[in-house]
């Protein structure tokens, strides 16, 4: 709502507008001061026309009431407009400053990553500054703070959906660098048979090894060459006691001839982190780790995933 006032002079006519609190104010005035100028026109006319002095103190004594709400009734209507004000400015600088931080965290996780910033928008600035209480009071009424406090909110919101996304992005990275299998599944020992072909050291024939054996000292630890999740444990013929990794995506690892155990069917790995010791179970002429890399339940030749390196992040 707007009031616009016109006032003529001889160099021309002035035009002032009213609107926001400015016109509440004034209604507010008008409503109680206009009743109060009503009573002591009335106790002026009683001074001049009549000679009842008791009801001229009674007038008296009700204008001085009036005025005295009308007082009262100011200063709470500032108060209240001013408690209004302050409110709304604590809040909008209370969003303001968390837009600011996740702005700022946001472009660091972007830079950490290295993710491309043009996909994301944190070096948008909140839409309002920091405006002293009078100023704010002359340019902005309550209505209009309202709106910037939503606009500002929703920049909020749109900050956090951000953030979700980009923890999602960093999540899905980490998982995807994690499960990238590589290296060897011992930490001292060598290379002792490769994938494919070979003369079976117990009966002297050719026959075909479906993975790569690292030979060492008993009880050498044995490492999981990417993360994953224990899908076994346990005797398989031919294998002694093994331990296979789930990797997702229709990736396993096997581990065989192990001495002793040190993982549970079910329980996460970490990459490189220690799941048994070298041993020589089953069909084995020493110690030494039987390492398999299967895809989709086919067994593939490991050299080079032993070999590559691994994902940085």
């Amino acid at each position: 709502m707007k009031l616009t006032l016109l006032h003529h002079t001889s160099e021309g006519m002035n035009r002032y507008l009213l609107n926001g609190w400015r016109l509440h104010l004034l209604l507010l005035i008008s409503l109680i001061i206009l009743p109060g100028i009503a009573s002591y026109m009335t106790y002026r006319w009683v001074i001049s026309e009549s000679v009842d002095y008791g009801y001229t103190e009674q007038a008296l004594a009700s204008m001085r009431q009036q005025i005295k709400s009308a007082e009262g009734a100011l200063k709470d209507a500032r108060q209240d407009s001013q408690m209004q004000l302050d409110e709304i400015t604590r809040r909008v600088g209370i969003v303001q400053s968390e837009v600011l931080r996740i702005n700022a965290v946001g472009k660091r996780l972007l830079e950490v990553a290295g993710i491309d910033a043009s996909e994301f928008d944190f070096d948008s600035i909140p839409s309002v500054g920091g405006p002293e209480k009078n100023a704010l009071m002359q340019q902005q009424d309550k209505v209009a703070l309202d709106r910037i406090l939503d606009k500002v909110e929703q920049n909020l919101q749109n900050k956090r959906q951000q953030i979700s996304i980009l923890e999602s992005v960093l999540l899905n990275r980490e998982m995807d660098i994690a499960s990238y299998i590589s290296g060897r599944p011992v930490k001292k020992g060598w290379n002792s048979s490769q994938f494919g072909k070979r003369i079976d050291p117990f009966t002297g024939n050719a026959a075909w090894h479906e993975g790569m054996d690292f030979a060492g000292k008993l009880g050498d630890p044995v490492v999981a060459t990417a993360a994953g999740v224990v899908s076994f444990v346990g005797k398989k013929w031919g294998y002694g006691l093994t331990v296979e990794i789930n990797h997702g995506n229709g990736i396993k690892t096997r581990y065989g001839h192990n001495l002793e155990v040190l993982v549970k069917p079910g329980q996460v790995i970490a990459k490189e982190q220690v799941i048994s010791k070298m041993g020589s179970s089953g069909r084995s002429t020493g110690p030494h780790v039987h390492y398999e890399v299967l895809k989709n339940g086919k067994p593939v030749d490991p050299k080079k995933y032993v070999w590559r390196r691994g994902k940085k992040s």
